[in-house]
Formats: structure tokens, sequence, C-alpha cells
């Protein structure tokens, strides 16, 4: 007797835009999960609160033409190509609707994480509820996916590498089945795989690795491995674009390669990553969640908390996988998730090893979380899995959506708090300067006092305010 599939495919898999998979986490945990994200953005105001490059890229080029950013900030094009083109012609003309980005950036997570869900079980890798709501909720990523100046880069270019994976596998041949208009999926494919190359180097590397390992274990014959060509061209597009740069900008700065010590290099890079992936990771998250809970508290009372826990029981609940409970017998898709996390968690790091400049902001990392999301969601699966504690995997989910909703509060109240006290140095300067216009100096100086206010972090560069250096203060004014 043949046992049925997982699910309905989501249409007929040959004229499907998407790779078929089975139904399996309910609508109603996307809803849930969709919720959860938008109360997380707006949980200090259905508004946004900028800070630093905020204020210097869109505030200013908000007021400028396209040709006339092109003129006057042509460093800027250097880098980042696919992420200049976004802020300079979609969040920059977005700007004076302060709500609207912040909400376009929240369902535009989910549909990353929807997407990284299909394309992913599609090839036999199970994604659970738990990697979901530790990808959407982290406190730790509020700077990659929150912060404008960060996720216009960073998100977008996760979103576009999900994209590409999802446009490539119907190619593979792996149903027996060819996919209609198969020129234009290739030149789709193309196109918003140059795009996740063009956004941030974590995510060109996030890309590459997502579209060159599909195509290489899961193409059926030599001739579907053709596709590989595309990312490699893509990769020397890419790689000729920042040459013909090198000397120019930021590029000249960040953009060095290590030539001398490289082994000491490599040692530091990889304990600090070590360090800002584990052990900060969990103190960041023990702190904001403890903060938030305060501030939950005293300013908005059991209302607020009561939102989150009714948040975190609707992902709990929906959670259960729709999974026949013999997928969980085979050993294939634990080993495929295994390899998938650790890939996925190593290898958006090589830049980092092989660039001079070793920053690394909380940012940097959210191409590494996704990796980390799948080692963590391997255990919760196995608990799920085992008899009788399916309803622990439940538990989990919603404390674990509990504790970063409260650490995701207290990090957007830091961004208002840093944001308002902007806005109090913006007002002091331009005051001063009407009433030195008013007494007929021509040059104005300003000293600045008591300008720093105290926060419960102030490990991340987003808790600096406008003064910390004269571009950010150019832009907020």
């Amino acid at each position: 007797m043949q046992k049925k599939p997982a699910g309905k495919p989501y249409g007929k898999a040959s004229a499907a835009l998407l790779p078929a998979s089975g139904h399996v986490l309910s609508p109603w945990f996307w809803v849930f999960l969709s919720a959860a994200v938008l109360v997380r953005f707006f949980s200090r105001g259905i508004t946004y609160w900028p800070v630093l490059d905020d204020n210097n890229m869109y505030g200013i080029f908000s007021q400028l033409r396209v040709i006339d950013v092109w003129k006057s900030y042509p460093d800027f094009f250097l880098t980042r190509p696919a992420a200049v083109a976004f802020d300079v012609l979609i969040v920059s003309r977005l700007w004076s609707v302060p709500w609207l980005m912040p909400a376009v950036m929240a369902c535009l997570l989910v549909l990353c994480l929807w997407l990284m869900h299909r394309t992913l079980e599609s090839i036999g890798i199970p994604v659970g509820a738990f990697a979901l709501v530790f990808l959407a909720l982290d406190p730790f990523n509020v700077e990659a996916v929150y912060w404008l100046a960060a996720s216009s880069r960073i998100l977008m270019g996760c979103l576009a590498a999900f994209a590409s994976l999802a446009l490539v596998l119907p190619l593979l041949g792996r149903d027996g089945v060819r996919p209609r208009h198969p020129v234009w999926r290739g030149i789709a494919f193309w196109v918003v795989n140059l795009l996740s190359f063009g956004f941030y180097e974590q995510t060109l590397v996030l890309s590459l690795c997502l579209c060159g390992t599909a195509i290489l274990f899961f193409a059926r014959g030599a001739k579907r491995r053709l596709w590989l060509l595309v990312p490699l061209c893509n990769v020397l597009l890419m790689g000729g674009y920042y040459l013909a740069n090198a000397s120019r900008g930021n590029m000249a700065q960040r953009g060095s390669l290590v030539k001398t010590g490289i082994r000491q290099h490599l040692r530091q890079v990889a304990d600090k990553a070590l360090d800002k992936l584990f052990p900060i990771h969990l103190d960041f998250v023990h702190d904001t969640a403890l903060a938030g809970w305060k501030l939950a508290w005293t300013q908005s009372g059991w209302l607020l908390l009561a939102g989150f826990a009714v948040l975190a029981a609707g992902l709990a609940w929906f959670a259960r996988s729709r999974r026949p409970a013999g997928v969980y017998r085979h050993v294939r898709p634990w080993i495929l998730k295994l390899l998938a996390g650790l890939a996925l968690l190593v290898a958006p790091l090589a830049p980092f090893f092989a660039l001079a400049d070793g920053y690394m902001a909380n940012r940097n990392l959210f191409p590494s979380l996704i990796g980390l999301a799948l080692l963590l969601d391997l255990v919760v699966d196995a608990l799920a899995a085992a008899k009788g504690w399916h309803v622990a995997a439940r538990l989990l989910v919603a404390v674990t959506a509990s504790v970063f909703l409260l650490g995701s509060l207290s990090e957007v109240r830091d961004y208002q708090a840093v944001s308002q006290k902007d806005g109090e140095i913006v007002a002091a300067v331009a005051h001063a300067v009407r009433e030195a216009e008013a007494g007929g100096d021509r040059v104005a100086k300003v000293v600045l006092l008591n300008t720093r206010e105290r926060y419960p972090l102030l490990a991340s560069p987003h808790f600096s305010n406008c003064t910390a250096a004269d571009w950010t203060l150019m832009g907020a004014l």
C-alpha cells in the first residue's frame, strides 16, 4: 500500500511558481507570526525611530532627486549596488510616512521566513516552528531587521537569496516535470540571484551556498548542473564591480584583504564570531528580556504582557508540524538539516576571514543565525518526535516567543530613546544657529552638553546619538 505524500503540492508541478512542498505548518501559525513581528516593530508606537545612518541617508535622499543623489554622493554607489538602488529608489521615497517602511520590512521578514521554510522543506530539510520564531523575534537581530539602514541590506539580501533558490529548484528536474516558461524562469533566477549578491557581503555568500549546493546535489543530469554557471557568473560580475572601485570610497578602507598575520587574523575572527553567537548572544537576550519585563510592567501594565502571552500561546498552539510521524524515523532529514545548519552557520562568516577590517556588528550575524536556528530546531524536533514530549516542544516555542518579545520591546525602546535625544540635540543646534543669524553672525559655534543618555545596553553603535560623527549630525539636521 502506497503512503500518501505529506500534504498537497501547491498547484501543478509544471506550472508552480515555487517548488512544491507539503502544507507543513498551519496558515494560522503564519498569521500569529506576522502579528508578533508587527507588534515587535511597533511596540513603542505606530512609527519608526530613526538613528545614525537613517537620518544621513534617507533624511537627505528623500529631499533630492535620484540624479542629484548620484551627483552629490558618488561614493555611496561604490559598494552594495542593489542596496543603494533600494535605498534611493524605494526607502527614501517612502521616508515621509514614518510607519510605512517598518511595516513593509515586517512583511518582508515574514515573507523571507516563509520562502526559507518552503524551499528547504521541498528539498527534504525540515524547518520547524521553533526555527521560524527564533529568526522572527530574536532581540539580537533587531539591528538587522528593524534598523532601516541595515535591514535594507541584510534582510533584503536574505529575501533575494531564498527567492533565487525558489526560482532555480523547479529547473533542476527533481520531480521529472519540465516547468513552464523555463527561459523566463532562468532569466528571473539570474536577475534575483545577482540582486542577492549586491545587497550585502554575507548574503552574497548565503545565496551562493544555497543555490550552489542545491544545483550540485539536487539537479538531475549534467545538463541541469550547468545552472551552476549562473551564480558563478554573478560572483565574477560582483567581483569585477568591487575590483573596479577598490581604491575609492569605503572600498579603499573596508575592502582590503588580509595579507599578513593571516593565522592570527583567522583565530581572532573565529573567537569573535563564537563569542558573539553564543555567550554575548545569550547575555544580550537575558539583559534585554529583563529590561523589557520592567518596561512593560511599569509603563504598559498587564495589557502589553497579556498581548505578548496571547501571541506566544497562538504560536505554540499552531506550532505542531503536519508532517507524518514516519518522517522523524528516517535519518536522512536529520543529516541534511544538521549539515545545512552547520554550513549556513559558518559560510556567511567567510568575508570576515578574508577582509582585513574585522569589525563585526550584531547585524552582520543575521545570515549565520539562520544556520543556528536550524541546529537548535533539531533539538526541538527531537523533543516533538519523542513519545509524550510534543507538549514540551510547544511550551518551548511559547517561552522563547515570550522572552524574545520582551527583549525586542527593550531594544526598540532604546532606538526610541536615542531618536528622541537626537530630536532634542537638533532643536538645540537649530535654535542656536537662528540666534546667531539674528545677531548678524555668519558662523555659529555651538557647544553641546549633556547629550548622552543611559541605556540598558551600550554595546551596539545604534546606541550612540547623532553627535557620534559629523555626518550623522548633518543628516539629523
